[in-house]
């Protein structure tokens, strides 16, 4: 159990920018990502650093684990995607795929590395890129794998939602004008039977995987 401190613990995690956090499955570890180039692991609750991953060029932006928390996946700027193991903070190898955000399906099956506007999908088990594409002509700017489903859900410039299945990238689906200007991100319920996105219009809007039908929205405050 994670107890909130009173007052709350402040630190320095990076020399520059955070830009991800993620615990690890057992919430006994904290990763961050920073623009210092760098990735540290964190020990919970004395918050001491316990290592660090090193290897990349530039500001690392995403952080991805295996669904046993034994792997991390990080992009960066620098555009290389990177595997680790995370007992050691070693690198395993650098991954074929170019990108400087990605994501993993919660199944472990698939990562998703972005290099706008082209985005590569990767099927981890054949280790090999089997899609890169456009999906919008000039920015992606939200993503999310279905947890229930070879599905993927984007989101970029302009009003509209697509759904691809996957491995094939067959379009299942576009919620047209889900949101005004820019979709800016996209996040499935963990039963997957529900997408939560929000836009540049500060709306929080929920959508019913089964049909793509509006559930409501929520109109977010100054």
């Amino acid at each position: 159990m994670i107890r909130l401190t009173d007052p709350p613990l402040i630190f320095k995690a990076h020399q520059s920018h955070i830009t991800a956090l993620q615990f690890l499955p057992d919430g006994q570890d904290l990763l961050t990502a920073g623009m210092d180039n760098l990735v540290h692991q964190w020990s919970l609750p004395s918050w001491q650093r316990k290592r660090t991953f090193t290897g990349h060029h530039k500001s690392v932006n995403s952080l991805a684990l295996s669904p046993n928390g034994s792997q991390l996946t990080t992009a960066s700027s620098d555009t290389t995607v990177r595997l680790w193991d995370v007992d050691s903070g070693e690198e395993i190898r650098t991954l074929g795929i170019k990108g400087s955000h990605a994501w993993l399906s919660s199944q472990g099956r698939y990562l998703a590395a972005l290099d706008n506007p082209r985005l590569s999908i990767m099927q981890l088990e054949q280790d090999e890129v089997s899609s890169r594409f456009k999906p919008f002509p000039k920015r992606t700017t939200a993503l999310a794998f279905s947890p229930i489903a070879d599905q993927i859900a984007l989101g970029g410039q302009g009003d509209d939602i697509l759904v691809y299945d996957l491995p094939g990238l067959s379009l299942v689906d576009t919620i047209a004008g889900a949101h005004e200007g820019y979709v800016l991100s996209l996040a499935f319920s963990p039963d997957g039977e529900r997408l939560i996105s929000t836009g540049l219009e500060r709306r929080l809007r929920f959508w019913q995987s089964d049909g793509w039908n509006a559930l409501g929205e929520v109109t977010l405050e100054n």
